[in-house]
Parts: structure tokens; C-alpha cells; sequence
């Protein structure tokens, strides 16, 4: 997704990362983010999400980037089983 061409024009306009527009986005949806990284420079990239606003017409180009079930890349957050049933866990452990 951080490659789509609407990220690029979004990010370039603002002299931004594409990451910095897409948590910004996250953000005035009123989500709550918590962006992983290792790297110092990234951590610190990612605070830098506050100085600036998504425009409502850029806000609704991010919005339509939306796929839907074809475009999903992992499981479905409302069928994905977070914990493992205690069975599942047993057998990992076996395993390792």
C-alpha cells in the first residue's frame, strides 16, 4: 500500500513519508496507532505526524484506496484468532 501513487502525491505535496501520511490519516479517523519500528531515525519520523492535517478531498482519496476483501493481504480482523486456543499453544510448544 505505501507504494500507491495517491501516497506518493500526498507525501511529496508535503514534504512527507508516505508512513507519515498514512498514520496521519489513521489519526484524524480518530484510530489509535502504534507504528513498530526499531529504527531511531523511523521512531522519531513517526512523531512527526502532528504538524500538519489531511485536507477532507485527500482524506477521501486515502479512503478510496479501500479494496475490500479482494484487496485484504492478512486475515480478517473479525475472525482473526489473536490468542490461540489453549490446544493450538500446546501443540506450538511441542513443536519447539
Amino acid at each position: 500500500m505505501l507504494d500507491d501513487a495517491v501516497l506518493r502525491r500526498l507525501a511529496a505535496a508535503r514534504d512527507k513519508t508516505r508512513a507519515q501520511i498514512v498514520l496521519r490519516w489513521h489519526l484524524q479517523h480518530g484510530r489509535i496507532v502504534f507504528p513498530k519500528s526499531v529504527h531511531r531515525g523511523r521512531m522519531q519520523e513517526n512523531l512527526k505526524v502532528f504538524d500538519f492535517t489531511l485536507l477532507p478531498d485527500e482524506v477521501s482519496a486515502i479512503d478510496a484506496l479501500d479494496r475490500g476483501e479482494k484487496g485484504r493481504v492478512g486475515p480478517h480482523p473479525d475472525t482473526f484468532a489473536a490468542i490461540p486456543e489453549k490446544e493450538e499453544r500446546s501443540d506450538e510448544h511441542a513443536r519447539t
